[in-house]
């Protein structure tokens, strides 16, 4: 199956470009200004709202609450923007930043308004939406942000996970070829036996076997699972390969295989990062989802009973 290949003609992995990342002087102004934004206000909320039993219910509470449903139904078609990231309806990264300069800004709105009052099921459950939104977002603006540096510090060129599946795909065909081949070799040694009086064939190293292979991408997969949190670099994650190795009596396996794996090992790391960040989409999105719904159908129950 086709697939890029970021090895040299040696063998050898290709030596990583590293990609300093822009300074992004606007954008940076634009953080600093919102945080300025956002002091101001929730001094202007508490000087307006802070004699009164229920701050929300003051004019400038609902100010604040339909201002901040405006910008918490707009970031909701950031989920949606990425996961159609084909799309032309602007550049993804615009929507990212936008994302979170808006975000902060409407996190400082809502929450002023909202507070954590749970005076009923159905603000429990708004709650719980909004505030389940904001956790999930900035556990992913964290994952992002490291997972954005080790991407930089260790991927040669962006890739995508269906790239990064059809790359694994054509390591495990190439390892996969190499065991039966050596399978082969086996069985026409054990039918053609040296014949008698002549001297025997010196002893040759264990061959990578089918059964073999399957046991070192279990103990690669366990040991990766515990180890993605801590962005390791590719000599830790190409010591896995040499101990997974040494432990099966495979140390002096070809480079070919040797180096195929290795390359099979950083794959599945990259891909299991790209996982990570779908499954986090995922979750809150529907966070985001929940609360969307909740805040609709109560700004239309406190349009309807104003008081």
């Amino acid at each position: 199956m086709a697939g890029y290949d970021n090895t040299s003609h040696s063998g050898a992995p290709a030596e990583l470009r590293v990609h300093a990342r822009p300074w992004r002087p606007t954008y940076r102004l634009l953080t600093l200004a919102a945080w300025v934004l956002c002091a101001y206000l929730i001094w202007y909320y508490l000087e307006h709202t802070g004699a009164a039993e229920v701050p929300a219910a003051t004019q400038v509470g609902r100010w604040y609450g339909l201002i901040g449903s405006v910008l918490f139904g707009f970031l909701a078609f950031y989920g949606l923007r990425r996961v159609a990231y084909r799309t032309s309806i602007g550049r993804l990264e615009w929507w990212y930043r936008t994302h979170l300069v808006l975000g902060l800004v409407a996190l400082v709105i809502l929450a002023c308004h909202s507070g954590f009052a749970f005076r009923s099921w159905f603000l429990g459950a708004l709650q719980v939406g909004f505030w389940g939104a904001v956790l999930t977002g900035a556990v992913g603006w964290a994952f992002q942000t490291a997972f954005k540096q080790w991407m930089v510090a260790h991927e040669e060129r962006p890739t995508v996970l269906k790239e990064l599946d059809a790359r694994a795909e054509q390591l495990l065909q190439r390892l996969s070829a190499s065991c039966a081949s050596a399978s082969a070799v086996a069985a026409s040694a054990e039918m053609h036996p040296t014949p008698g009086g002549l001297a025997d064939p010196p002893e040759e190293a264990p061959a990578l076997t089918q059964e073999t292979l399957n046991r070192i991408l279990q103990q690669m997969s366990t040991r990766r699972f515990s180890q993605l949190s801590y962005f390791p670099g590719w000599d830790f994650w190409d010591g896995q390969v040499e101990e997974s190795l040494l432990n099966s009596g495979l140390e002096s396996l070809p480079a070919d295989q040797r180096q195929w794996l290795r390359e099979l090992n950083r794959t599945e790391v990259q891909r299991s990062y790209h996982r990570a960040l779908r499954w986090w989409t995922t979750v809150h999105l529907l966070f985001t989802a929940l609360g969307v719904q909740m805040m609709i159908w109560h700004i239309l129950s406190v349009a309807g009973s104003p008081r």
